[in-house]
């Protein structure tokens, strides 16, 4: 230990000792001039000039070793090269250039120098420069630090040269600095880097690499405030940061100031680079202040109108504006000279500041346009392939425009995110708080929900670059969103080559197969892996999306294999309408199938009907195409759109073989949007008729197929808006006045499909604005990113909402596994697992379309619970316990078994219509799977009869269907025809459901009367009831009486006793299972 210290200190005594001789040394010494050569050295003046090219210096520098300057470039009109000493021998001042790689000595540092790389030092700052492509070493400190010794070297990259600093930097355009000390990448305050080819600026803090933002191959991570981020092949950023502010919020109306509190205060903070603590005090105040100068502003430390404009500033070029009306030039003035400094600044081909006459630092962007801004414009001009000739006319204008439209601002502040230069273009994941300006236009997220309005305008938005955003809400919801470039939008011409590729004849192929050459396209352009040219990649995507078969099966094939509904007619008609379409469909089946034995062949069957029948299908004809959409449809690329069309010949075809219902006889596929923007000024009443007329539309549904937002006037922010009957409501309910005028951006799905030998690529609205076509349904394939993204707007609540509540493709509320939890269900993940398990299993086996699979899956948790109490009731203890010791004998005598207590009869009918092995009583008991599989069966059978159509169910759905496995079948359904015979006067005794005598003599006396054939107690009992005369005639004579369409359910009035309950209500059953149901689907009623 103390010959360490003793070390020590005579180390540190040789520093001291060479430190004070050198201080000692004059010039003369401290220069060898013997060694050195091709140097002028000025010893009055202790400057040394490099005159040679292979001049090398040799200096004592204040280390008290011998330092080599060599391969720097001579002196020259265009090139300074000297070294400057103090007179204590440290250098004051130099400006070398390398001639090829070397290293050179300042004050304590050594700093390697690429071939053409400049070194500056003046004043304590040391900045090193290239304008050639160089790998740059680290630089490193001598043992001996001193107060001289730079702390800080700044790295700057000039004409587009790339400085590679490090194997995870490549500086591409701008300034980067390195702390010796930290030895830390920074972007410094205020300026602007292209770091690989990300765009950092540093508004209002300095930028650390590493901590705020970091890097990983091609990707970019960044969180926190204070600095913006921009991407553009080649092309710098746009504009200046934005942040909601409104002025309205401040104390008196106008101003923020000291006193003042809230989340603008906050913004304000997060502007001008301090902690955002959303008081306005002191140290807000000089902050404000300090910015306001620096962006030329009165600096009263007061935020209002003036401070708000310049941080949402939009640059805004007016030609005729300038002295000639025809270019801005040396010597004009004006908002429109600060627009065009202002994207030079950010473009960085012109200083934020400049040292004026005076000696003062004074802003850039003052409004006048003198030689500085005139040198910059040149330069500008120059790397944008325009004639060089620095005035700002009318190419620049439009370059300017373009470049803007192209970059991508991401706006942090406060949450994080992820970029990263795919190949097939840009990512952008977002988290928490930031705002985002795309083509323009900004959008904000505050880290809860992305409104879903925004997402066509983006989609739409003119790029250049394809890109992908995700943003995750506060609850790790991932909402993916898609730029596409206009250059990739699918026409008429690209389908036709499509449709070659695929070898499909024009001549011969109906509107099914120009729907999946345009989703093909789609997915093609998507990225998702599918080529036309590999026909059998191409067909594997159609028959997984069930993009095939006719256009009336088309919608079923593609719920079946996990598509969603977006749209269906049929959900927005009366029941009168409804119940109408459905007796009409069943008179034309039943017309076909008598035909059919006569051994027709189809097509002459479909014409004998169409004739035959032609009442009853105009009458199907008035109620479909009736136009009537009651909310905004919004379809995106790759849906499905199918069409009503009165004059096909396919109609009665489509009606009879129609699945799901289906009706519709042609479709096509949403290939794009186009987007424009309108000013709309007036009354409330007037709007919606003022923007059908500029978008040339007759037809007021055919406005509701459109996406509307509009920009908000005080935060420059782009906001949805919900169209509902014909006004215009924002985010939080309000209808929206437009009395002061504003700028709306409309969204127009574009719609191809195949028809008369040829492909249309048209506008939807002008589509649906024709006589022959109306909107039938909108089907979302399962390959869509957007599938489940689909949500209607909160404060909208409609028919279709009600139809599709919280089993829609979009619904986020049903979590299984959750809900099981809450209702105390023991081993919930394990029954959480064999429950979805089967529920899979049985949504292939039944069809049930993904818009029921979570009410399938509560209605299986509500029977459990009623039948067996999930095993913990005590007869199901008892009965279970006898199976488990294998008795049996005992419990095989039972009519019910398992969890679900299906019926012995429907396991052995299963087993074998399966072809299954007919598992023991043990099994029943025992397997969760395989129990729950058997009770499944006959609830799917259940879900298929008493809730047919896709969506939603009703609570007397649910009833029905719980009284349908508690009672029998079909007595929910006879329990509504006994009730209507009541009405009718037949029938005298409670609507129970079952065969009895009151009910044999009310249907016996209502068939005399009509001269109808009777039905036995069997056909009362099965499917084949609902396709007799009797069931069809109680149905309309009911209607006729009592204007009121016939339920087909009701919840049998019953109550007895059964082997297992001494007394047993049946409206009781499915009233407590109703409310268990809504417990384990809280959003589904």
């Amino acid at each position: 230990m103390e010959l360490k210290l003793k070390n020590t200190l005579l180390t540190l005594m040789i520093i001291i000792l060479n430190v004070i001789l050198i201080q000692a040394l004059s010039i003369s010494e401290i220069f060898d001039s013997i060694n050195s050569k091709g140097i002028n050295a000025d010893l009055e003046n202790n400057l040394f000039t490099f005159s040679e090219a292979d001049g090398s210096l040799y200096l004592i520098g204040n280390d008290g070793n011998m330092h080599t300057y060599s391969n720097i470039e001579p002196a020259t009109e265009n090139i300074n090269s000297f070294i400057r000493l103090n007179v204590d021998g440290t250098i004051n001042s130099l400006d070398l250039t390398a001639s090829d790689e070397t290293s050179i000595y300042i004050n304590g540092v050594f700093l390697p120098l690429e071939k053409g790389s400049r070194a500056v030092y003046k004043n304590g700052v040391l900045e090193v420069s290239s304008n050639s492509n160089s790998a740059m070493k680290t630089p490193r400190l001598s043992e001996n630090i001193f107060q001289s010794t730079p702390k800080e070297i700044m790295y700057t990259s000039l004409n587009g040269a790339e400085l590679t600093l490090s194997k995870y930097y490549t500086l591409k355009d701008g300034s980067l600095k390195y702390s010796l000390n930290d030895k830390q990448f920074y972007v410094p305050k205020g300026k602007v880097s292209v770091l690989n080819d990300f765009k950092i600026d540093a508004q209002s803090k300095n930028v650390l690499l590493g901590k705020d933002v970091r890097f990983s191959g091609n990707s970019l991570y960044s969180s926190g405030s204070g600095f913006k981020l921009s991407f553009n092949p080649g092309v710098p950023t746009s504009s200046n940061g934005e942040v909601p502010i409104s002025l309205s919020n401040a104390k008196n109306g106008k101003y923020f100031y000291n006193g003042d509190t809230g989340d603008d205060v906050k913004n304000i903070q997060r502007i001008v680079g301090v902690i955002p603590t959303g008081n306005y005090d002191k140290i807000t105040e000089q902050a404000v202040i300090k910015w306001q100068a620096e962006n030329g502003l009165a600096s009263d430390g007061k935020f209002g109108k003036n401070s708000l404009e310049k941080a949402n500033y939009v640059y805004n070029f007016d030609l005729s504006k300038s002295s000639n009306g025809k270019s801005f030039k040396s010597g004009d003035k004006g908002e429109d000279v600060k627009s065009i400094q202002s994207m030079l600044i950010s473009q960085g081909y012109l200083s934020k500041t400049f040292t004026n006459a005076y000696g003062k630092e004074v802003n850039s962007v003052d409004g006048y346009f003198g030689f500085r801004t005139e040198n910059a414009l040149k330069e500008w001009q120059k790397d944008n392939q325009l004639t060089p000739d620095g005035q700002f006319g009318k190419h620049s204008v439009e370059k300017a425009t373009k470049l803007s439209k192209e970059t991508i601002n991401l706006n942090m502040m406060g949450g994080s995110s992820t970029i990263t230069n795919g190949k097939n273009g840009l990512d952008i994941t977002m988290k928490g708080r930031g705002s985002l300006e795309i083509a323009g236009k900004k959008y904000l997220f505050e880290g809860g929900e992305f409104k879903e309005n925004l997402r066509t305008s983006l989609e739409s938005t003119s790029v250049s670059t394809p890109i992908t955003i995700k943003y995750i809400d506060n609850e790790g919801k991932e909402l993916k969103l898609d730029l596409i470039s206009p250059n990739n939008k699918i026409g008429s011409v690209e389908l036709a080559r499509g449709a070659k590729i695929l070898g499909l004849d024009v001549n011969k192929v109906v509107c099914s197969g120009g729907a999946q050459v345009g989703c093909l396209l789609v997915e093609e352009e998507y990225g998702g892996g599918i080529k036309l040219t590999n026909q059998g990649d191409a067909q594997k995507y159609l028959r997984e999306n069930g993009v095939h078969g006719d256009a009336w099966e088309i919608q079923y094939n593609m719920l079946k294999q996990g598509g969603g509904i977006v749209y269906s007619k049929e959900h927005e008609l009366t029941t009168a309408e409804r119940t109408q379409l459905k007796e009409i469909e069943t008179e034309l089946k039943k017309e076909y199938n008598r035909l059919k034995k006569l051994r027709l062949s189809d097509e002459v069957i479909f014409n004998k009907i169409s004739t035959t029948n032609s009442d009853s299908i105009n009458k199907m004809q008035s109620i479909l195409s009736k136009d009537y959409i009651p909310q905004q449809v919004t379809p995106q690329k790759g849906d499905i759109v199918s069409f009503y069309y009165p004059s096909s010949h396919y109609l009665t075809q489509a009606t009879i073989e129609g699945k799901n219902s289906q009706k519709n006889t042609h479709i096509g596929v949403i290939v794009g949007s186009n987007e424009q923007s309108l000013i709309i000024k007036g009354e409330s009443e007037s709007v919606f008729t003022e923007l059908k007329g500029k978008l040339r539309v007759k037809n007021d549904d055919s406005m509701y197929v459109n996406t509307y937002n509009y920009i908000d006037e005080e935060t420059g922010y782009v906001k949805p808006l919900t169209l509902k009957n014909k006004k215009f409501y924002t985010e939080d309910g309000k209808e929206l006045s437009f009395d002061s005028g504003k700028e709306i951006l409309i969204s127009t799905p574009v719609v191809s499909d195949f028809i008369g030998g040829q492909f249309n690529v048209r506008e939807l609205d002008v589509l649906l604005d024709q006589p022959s076509y109306s909107l039938y349904g909108v089907t979302r394939p399962k390959s869509s990113q957007y599938l489940n993204e689909l949500f209607v707007t909160p404060d909208i609540v409609t028919t279709y909402q009600n139809h599709i509540d919280c089993n829609a493709i979009s619904c986020t509320g049903f979590n299984l596994e959750e809900l099981l939890r809450a209702n105390n269900v023991k081993k919930y993940t394990d029954w959480n697992q064999a429950l979805l398990k089967s529920s899979t299993e049985r949504q292939k086996e039944y069809n049930i379309p993904d818009s029921k699979f979570n009410e399938f899956n509560a209605l299986t948790a509500t029977i459990i619970t009623k039948e067996s109490n999930w095993g913990d009731s005590k007869w199901y203890a008892a009965e279970s316990t006898l199976a488990r010791t294998r008795l049996d004998k005992a419990v095989s005598k039972n009519p019910t078994l398992g969890y679900m207590q299906i019926n012995t009869a429907d396991i052995e009918k299963y087993a074998k219509e399966f072809n299954e092995k007919t598992p023991s009583t043990i099994e029943m008991y025992r397997d969760k799977e395989v129990s729950i599989k058997y009770g499944q069966r006959y609830l799917a059978e259940l879900v298929n009869i008493y809730s047919p159509t896709p969506g939603g169910m009703t609570e007397n759905q649910v009833k029905s269907i719980a009284a349908a496995y508690n009672f029998g079948k079909y007595t929910p359904r006879n329990a509504a025809v006994q009730a209507q015979l009541k009405e009718l006067g037949y029938y005298n005794a409670k609507a129970d459901g079952l065969w009895g005598g009151e009910t044999e003599k009310a249907i016996i006396n209502f068939a005399r009367e009509r001269k109808l054939k009777p039905i036995s107690s069997g056909t009362f009992y099965s499917k084949s009831f609902e396709e007799s005369d009797i069931y069809n005639y109680i149905k309309e004579e009911y209607l006729k009486k009592t204007n009121k369409n016939p339920e087909y359910s009701l919840v049998p009035d019953w109550i007895g006793s059964t082997t297992k309950t001494k007394a047993h209500s049946v409206p009781a059953y499915a009233n407590s299972a109703y409310e268990i149901y809504t417990a384990y689907c809280p959003t589904c009623t």
